[in-house]
């Protein structure tokens, strides 16, 4: 009984505490999370949400997350607590999501829930961007995404120049947002500057608009330097070359390789030759740089490759057009065996090529010589080959002294300087005639003869007596015997003491030698004479030294009266001043056939677009016949100048009279003419040229003088100045001087230079010949002979003098 009673009370118990436990749940609030909620700590994989509490008895939060807003994912159950927010991680980078809360407890349904508005992870800081093969104008870049979505977008930034670029590459001021595929794969930043170091950056933004992190920047990568243009080649000589690099508006720090394409070698910077290429840049390289080390008189050609701030090469430079180096000039031609009318020549290369030409000239008679040997006006330019190694100037005088020059010419017809003359060599005379037998006595009598030698040798063959060496055409040879024949001959030499042969012999036989001759007078000889042909010439005045000058002369001014007026462009009326061809600069408008023509031209594209246009300038007759044309083709843009300087030379040919120079200008798509414009000239008859000595003497500088007392004071060209000059060491000590003789033309330019060494005790006086070409090329105008005297240690200027002459035409 007892034990039942203990069950009952048990159960009682148990059923009173289940009782109170559901009646303490029933009573028990969940009230659902209240707004304001929201998201923050956002990441690229998470998002924190807070809510707020909203005060029930719920004893947990239920988390769940959707990225539509509709379709919801059970993320977690939390403990609930007043502390009302959740990290979401496990995130899609840069992605839309939605997020909801709500309150419930053990035993209760949850409640409503407070749900989030949309937001989206952040994005990722993207890394450096990847730029490209460059090119002159733009650099490709590549946006490295990372673990962003398709749809993130991308702003770039050109760190350089602080711009960000837009969708076509060009700079702007505000970011520009676009996903990689609106980017493009070929996407590059344009308009750049050649050969400029560049870096770039990439913001990358989420579909809210937030940005990431800049990347950081991008390696600095220059873009290409242009091609060159193709270089300018300057004034040769015999061993170089000076090379100007046209940059084709490459910036200044751009570096240029210079290689010769004749040679196939690179340029060092001292100008040598090189098998690698050697990069400088102009400023280093110098306006003043020349390929050195050449070979005389040989044509080069040169190309220039430009290489940017990263070692990239541009395409090489067009090859410039080829030209030569200068030929040496010849040394001083050497003269063979004299003939009577001839004298062998060989020209003296001085190491020249085979290729190069030559001119002959007798500085005695101011001629060139011509294939033949003769004389002529104007130089003859052959290959010694051409010429042969029997060639002999022809036509000359008999006995008569004769001295050479040569001038030796490149491929690209520039002349070298004259070569010092031969050493002067006299023609043969001819073998000297007997004449008649006078002053015949009875133990005498007279030769006579005729000549062209400079000195000869009459001889009696019976005893040998002669006459010695004599100038004199006779002489008187004496004890000859009665009823003997004697056989006289006469030779002669030339002023190089070269002998002819013997005359034709006479004999003479001394008669009637007893008694008188009717009527007085010498005893009539018996001459006879064999039967001989003899060459007879024309009788020579022996060649004598002249007698020197009492004073030399020091100085000579050029005769300024002489010089022809040049026509100038005040006095030259262009056809039409308004024309849009403008016509200026026109150096004269009176010429003699082969003198050049100068002037300059220019046309001026006002429109608002380029122009293709065609300029034709002609040369018309005075009848308007188109005797000679040329043309070209340009493209102006709008406002461009197109300017043109001519120097053409009128033809030897040319026929005096009068001519008009037109210049024309077409528009080259439809060939209509747009403008002309033109002037007059006048083309006169051949004038020869003569040099015309100075007349005026001045005495200004006492240690330099001159002695031109065999200068002819008016001579035609292609003439020589043949003279002498003194200089006297007027110190007390020793000198080494550096004397220095200069031909100077009209525009104070060198035409031709001699420098010697002069060593000179106190005191000491030397007078110095020298031999001047005056060549028929000079221009009319004034020309300066100059002597200088130079300290040969110091370089200073000691002493000068000069004498002039003017070219004038006749």
């Amino acid at each position: 009984m007892a034990k039942n009673i203990f069950k009952f009370t048990l159960f009682v118990a148990l059923a009173v505490v289940v009782l109170l436990i559901s009646a303490q749940n029933a009573s028990a609030a969940v009230n659902a999370p209240t707004t304001p909620t929201s998201t923050s700590n956002i990441t690229a994989s998470s998002i924190r949400y807070n809510w707020t509490w909203g005060g029930g008895e719920e004893d947990r939060w239920v988390l769940e997350r959707s990225t539509n807003g509709s379709d919801w994912t059970f993320v977690a159950t939390t403990t609930a607590t007043t502390t009302a927010n959740y990290t979401y991680t496990g995130l899609a980078t840069n992605t839309l999501y939605y997020f909801r809360v709500g309150a419930a407890t053990s035993t209760s349904v949850t409640s409503t829930y407070a749900t989030s508005s949309a937001v989206y992870t952040a994005v990722e800081q993207v890394s450096a961007p990847t730029i490209g093969t460059a090119n002159t104008s733009s650099l490709p870049i590549t946006i490295n995404i990372g673990g962003n979505p398709a749809a993130t977008t991308y702003a770039l930034y050109n760190t350089t120049t602080a711009n960000y670029l837009n969708s076509a590459g060009a700079v702007t001021t505000t970011p520009v947002w676009q996903t990689t595929s609106t980017w493009g794969a070929s996407f590059a930043a344009t308009g750049l500057s050649l050969n400029t170091l560049y870096q770039f950056a990439v913001i990358s933004r989420n579909g809210d608009n937030t940005e990431a992190a800049t990347s950081t920047v991008s390696t600095a990568k220059y873009t290409l330097a242009s091609q060159a243009s193709t270089p300018t080649i300057g004034t040769p000589t015999v061993s170089t070359l000076p090379v100007t690099i046209n940059i084709n508006s490459n910036p200044a720090a751009t570096t240029y390789a210079l290689y010769n394409f004749t040679s196939g070698n690179y340029l060092a910077s001292n100008g040598s030759s090189t098998t690698t290429p050697v990069w400088q840049t102009t400023s280093t390289w110098g306006a003043a740089f020349a390929a050195t080390g050449l070979s005389v008189n040989s044509a080069y050609q040169f190309n220039v490759i430009a290489r940017n701030g990263d070692s990239v090469e541009a395409a090489t430079s067009t090859t410039s057009t080829a030209k030569y180096t200068l030929a040496n000039a010849a040394s001083a031609p050497t003269i063979g065996t004299a003939a009577t009318s001839s004298l062998p020549i060989t020209i003296n290369i001085n190491s020249n090529p085979a290729a190069t030409t030559y001119a002959l000239y007798n500085t005695t008679t101011a001629n060139y010589l011509n294939s033949a040997g003769a004389a002529t006006t104007t130089p003859v330019w052959q290959t010694t080959s051409t010429w042969g190694a029997s060639f002999a100037a022809t036509g000359l005088s008999l006995n008569t002294l004769y001295q050479f020059a040569v001038i030796s010419r490149n491929g690209d017809n520039t002349e070298a300087a004259t070569s010092t003359v031969s050493t002067a060599k006299y023609t043969l005379a001819t073998a000297p005639t007997m004449g008649e037998t006078t002053n015949v006595g009875s133990s005498n009598a007279t030769m006579n003869w005729t000549g062209n030698g400079t000195q000869y040798y009459a001889e009696n063959t019976n005893n040998g007596a002669n006459s010695g060496w004599i100038s004199g055409v006779s002489s008187a040879f004496t004890g000859l015997s009665c009823n003997v024949s004697y056989i006289f001959r006469v030779k002669s030499r030339n002023g190089d003491s070269t002998e002819t042969d013997w005359s034709a012999s006479t004999t003479v036989s001394l008669t009637n030698c007893g008694g008188s001759s009717p009527g007085g007078g010498s005893p009539s000889p018996t001459v006879t004479t064999p039967v001989t042909t003899v060459v007879t010439s024309t009788i020579v005045a022996p060649i004598t030294t002249p007698a020197p000058v009492s004073a030399p002369v020091t100085a000579t001014t050029p005769v300024s009266s002489v010089i022809t007026p040049v026509a100038t462009v005040s006095e030259t009326a262009v056809q039409n001043p308004d024309s849009l061809v403008v016509i200026e600069n026109i150096a004269k408008v009176s010429f003699q056939p082969g003198e050049p023509l100068k002037f300059t031209y220019n046309f001026t594209n006002d429109n608002d677009a380029s122009l293709k246009i065609k300029i034709v300038r002609q040369l018309l007759s005075s009848k308007g016949k188109v005797l000679k044309s040329a043309s070209a083709f340009r493209v102006l843009k709008s406002g461009q100048t197109a300017v043109v300087k001519v120097n053409e030379t009128i033809a030897k040919k040319q026929s005096p009279g009068n001519y008009t120079v037109k210049v024309a200008v077409y528009n080259s798509q439809t060939s209509k003419l747009i403008d002309s414009n033109s002037f007059g000239i006048t083309v006169e008859k051949l004038k020869k040229k003569f040099l015309v000595l100075g007349e005026n003497i001045s005495s200004e500088y006492a240690a330099i003088k001159f002695d031109l007392s065999g200068v002819k004071i008016s001579a035609g060209l292609p003439a020589m100045i043949k003279g002498k000059y003194n200089y006297t060491n007027q110190s007390a000590d020793s000198q080494a001087i550096r004397m220095v003789r200069e031909l100077q033309g009209p525009d104070g330019k060198v035409i031709a230079k001699k420098i010697g060494k002069w060593t000179m005790t106190a005191g000491e006086s030397y007078w110095q010949g020298f031999t001047q070409a005056v060549g028929g090329n000079l221009a009319a105008g004034p020309y300066l002979i100059s002597v200088k005297a130079y300290d040969y240690a110091t370089g200073d200027l000691l002493e000068q003098n000069s004498f002039g002459f003017n070219v004038v035409l006749k």
